[in-house]
């Protein structure tokens, strides 16, 4: 008989925080309608992912999905192992068992691994879900900071800080935004997100 491999468990591809690409609601900055000319058009940077490694949100939000991830993959082991168990039972009962009784055995214990994988699959994905609503709840209450260090700069363009060759340091509101968003959001709840998959 076959051996039972619940093959997605430790590759489901559930992301760690670290390192993603955050774009939710991050594709825009508030930019003045005035017309300028470029020597003199007020410039200011700033570093976006900040928003999500650096921060006290993006550090706690790092901190639940780790806890998070690891208590899914424990789960899963746990019933991936109770599965193998049962499978190797059921080979050492081949030669006292029917033929039909065997058979019907392991088509049970085949679509318990079926169930199991979908259940991996699905818990990947709510993950990933809950994350990106998670960061997507800092980018809102980082957005509005960054509007008011536009004014108080008196700047009418923001732009990324890694897609700049080169610039004054004075330029970067990096640091006043990160502190403006720890005190106004030190944490940021992590839950898995229901996802409808097409066709449900």
């Amino acid at each position: 008989m076959k051996q039972l491999h619940i093959t997605s468990i430790r590759r489901w591809g559930i992301p760690a925080l670290v390192g993603l690409a955050v774009t939710a609601g991050a594709t825009s900055f508030a930019q003045s309608a005035q017309t300028t000319t470029a020597a003199g058009m007020g410039i200011v940077l700033v570093d976006r992912n900040a928003f999500f490694i650096e921060s006290l949100a993006g550090q706690d939000i790092n901190r639940q999905v780790q806890d998070m991830r690891k208590g899914i993959e424990d789960d899963l082991t746990k019933k991936a192992d109770q599965l193998r168990t049962a499978e190797e039972q059921l080979s050492g009962q081949q030669g006292v068992l029917t033929q039909d009784a065997f058979e019907a055995r392991a088509k049970t214990l085949r679509q318990q691994r079926l169930s199991l994988q979908r259940e991996a699959d699905e818990k990947s994905r709510q993950l990933q879900a809950g994350i990106l609503k998670a960061q997507n709840t800092v980018w809102q209450n980082a957005s509005p900071i960054l509007d008011d260090l536009l004014k108080e700069n008196k700047a009418t363009l923001m732009l990324e800080r890694g897609a700049v060759v080169k610039g004054s340091v004075d330029l970067d509101v990096t640091a006043t935004a990160l502190q403006r968003l720890n005190s106004k959001l030190p944490k940021v709840k992590v839950e898995l997100v229901d996802v409808k998959q097409p066709g449900q």
